[in-house]
């Protein structure tokens, strides 16, 4: 047989992808040598199994362009927010807001914490989305105020298109 033999038509041959399971595998094998056909054979062990957290996921803190919630301690309320910033900083804005009588107005979440006494956990803040386009972002902000029991104020939905409202209605 030449070279050239091997790239006639009628001498291809078809390979199916299998798992090598030992023993297994050969009887397999023989199956296809009848039918111009062979088995390629895979490893299920492989060492991505000892290598599945190479990188550190960065903590929630530390993330940027995001959507976030604020669950109050005394109550079934929320503050849903957005920010391009780091997280941890602009957690660390609502604290030094909430901490400062003369902010009573300034957000929603220091409103709240002003006229009722309650307490927000600052420590355990929940990303909803992350969005690098701040218009999206915005959008996405006031779907997540809609879908959630908040604090905030009417007007940061306002301009929420009512084809949207009518689609969380449903």
């Amino acid at each position: 047989m030449t070279d050239n033999d091997h790239n006639t038509p009628n001498n291809v041959i078809s390979r199916f992808k299998f798992p090598y399971i030992p023993h297994l595998s050969h009887r397999v094998s023989r199956l296809f040598k009848n039918l111009k056909s062979g088995c390629a054979y895979y490893n299920l062990s492989t060492t991505k199994r000892f290598f599945t957290q190479l990188k550190h996921k960065t903590p929630s803190t530390l993330e940027s362009e995001v959507v976030y919630k604020i669950a109050c301690q005394n109550c079934h309320k929320c503050y849903v927010g957005q920010t391009k910033q780091y997280l941890k900083e602009r957690i660390r804005q609502h604290k030094r807001d909430c901490e400062d009588v003369a902010n009573y107005n300034k957000t929603a979440v220091t409103h709240h914490q002003m006229t009722t006494g309650h307490k927000f956990d600052f420590d355990n803040v929940e990303i909803l989305d992350r969005e690098k386009n701040g218009y999206r972002r915005n959008i996405s902000e006031m779907i997540q105020i809609r879908r959630n029991n908040t604090v905030n104020h009417r007007e940061d939905v306002e301009h929420l298109s009512i084809i949207y409202s009518n689609l969380m209605d449903d």
